[in-house]
């Protein structure tokens, strides 16, 4: 699972914006990006079943994170 969900910085942060574009999710939470966190890392699962093709990245450790439980859920 990504741990941009539970960071206070997800509404500005350049990975968070890379990764929802990967996703191909369009998120009406992101502000003007202007934060460039420190040493994140991404992980990827490629999942294949039969002919479909699944990607997943997920941020599994940043440097920058600041826990806010709730961020995600707009609270």
């Amino acid at each position: 699972m990504c741990i941009c969900v539970n960071c206070d910085l997800l509404e500005v942060c350049s990975v968070y914006q890379t990764i929802e574009n990967l996703h191909s999710v369009s998120s009406t939470n992101i502000k003007n990006v202007t934060f460039e966190p420190r040493k994140s890392q991404i992980a990827i699962n490629i999942n294949s079943r039969e002919s479909n093709i699944k990607h997943e990245w997920d941020v599994i450790f940043c440097d920058s994170f600041s826990l806010n439980i709730n961020k995600y859920n707009g609270q």
